[in-house]
């Protein structure tokens, strides 16, 4: 492993953000004439945002596993009947997407008959500690401030809102504004990343009868803010012998503390060393050979073993074993490396995982 060992220690110290891609919802509004985000003038700046940023939007009107691949952020807004509210299978599988590290953005509301469909919703917020109340406020608008230090509040001193829910943040959230009537939450505690708001037309477009809308207050700044700290820097592996990109996975990214976890690496050379890294966070630091490390800060903490199988791609490796009961409440990264001669720089590399102890 000297080559690989070697590489991350010439490894540039900055790390850099790149696009998304995001999958936005064109189901959840499609009821209401003029209303729907991925497709209607009045959510015209709110779209611009994130293609301002760099960022690719794909609309979506299905949330099951085949939608969601690929995707760094799924952008979801409160369905206003119960035909279009989430079913069990598209909850599920959102869940599942989040828990394995992807990101999240909730975009609650309390106008048309969103009340049907709050059980279903909050099936998908509770996981991370949030949960959006039943109740309606301030339907000519209110301005709200007391925000506390975060990515996503810096710069921003006030949100305007009508007719919106509260949100109670609770075990595994991050309390974003002092006080108990919050309007934003946000957490790390499922894997991936989740912001929630309770109002969505905050986002609108002015001069579409909004109280307050995306150019209102720091509306905008809050978007923008909790845009770029939920695109994560999520890396691709780099490729080895036969172009094969050895691929990382965990048999749970939310695993309870105390309970066994499993590590499967595959598609790696067989037969090759490989050495996993574990971190505290995700990055895209450029490597040697185009590589990139997606895993910082490191952690002194690495072991290497050998690979099964022979030839390209067909190295393989599955670990198991328990993790200690008072682990909980412990996010960390990890991303393999693999000796391959057969490319200049001497190794290919993984994915990076989150795993998110509870």
């Amino acid at each position: 492993m000297h080559l690989v060992r070697t590489a991350l220690a010439l490894t540039a110290l900055v790390s850099t953000a790149g696009a998304g891609t995001v999958g936005l919802d064109a189901r959840s509004l499609s009821a209401e004439a003029g209303w729907n985000p991925a497709t209607d003038a009045r959510y015209a700046t709110f779209r611009s945002v994130f293609t301002g940023a760099g960022h690719t939007l794909t609309n979506l009107a299905a949330f099951t596993a085949p939608n969601l691949s690929g995707l760094d952020l799924l952008v979801l807004f409160h369905p206003t009947t119960p035909a279009v509210a989430y079913d069990a299978t598209e909850i599920a599988d959102i869940q599942a997407y989040v828990a394995s590290g992807r990101s999240l953005l909730v975009v609650a509301d309390s106008g048309w008959s969103t009340t049907s469909s709050i059980g279903a919703m909050n099936q998908i917020l509770l996981p991370h500690g949030i949960t959006a109340g039943t109740g309606s406020f301030n339907g000519s608008g209110a301005q709200f401030g007391g925000f506390l230090p975060h990515p996503t509040t810096d710069g921003v001193n006030a949100i305007g809102l009508d007719f919106h829910r509260y949100l109670t943040v609770g075990a595994g959230a991050i309390d974003l504004q002092s006080g108990t009537n919050d309007i934003i939450a946000a957490s790390e505690s499922g894997g991936g990343r989740v912001v929630a708001i309770g109002d969505g037309s905050c986002f609108t477009d002015a001069g579409f009868g909004a109280d307050y809308d995306i150019t209102s207050l720091d509306n905008r700044k809050f978007l923008e803010n909790a845009i770029e700290w939920l695109i994560l820097p999520f890396g691709d592996g780099c490729p080895g012998a036969g172009g094969f990109v050895p691929e990382l996975t965990a048999t749970s990214y939310v695993p309870l503390a105390g309970t066994q976890l499993g590590l499967q690496l595959q598609q790696g050379l067989g037969g090759a060393p490989a050495t996993f890294f574990f971190g505290l966070g995700q990055s895209a630091i450029p490597m040697v050979g185009g590589c990139t490390l997606n895993i910082a800060p490191l952690l002194p903490i690495n072991f290497t073993v050998p690979l099964g199988g022979a030839g390209a791609g067909n190295g393989s490796i599955f670990l198991a074993g328990v993790l200690p009961s008072d682990m909980g409440g412990v996010t960390f990264s990890m991303q393999a490396f693999v000796v391959d001669a057969s490319v200049p720089h001497g190794f290919s590399n993984s994915n990076e995982i989150v795993v998110a102890v509870q």
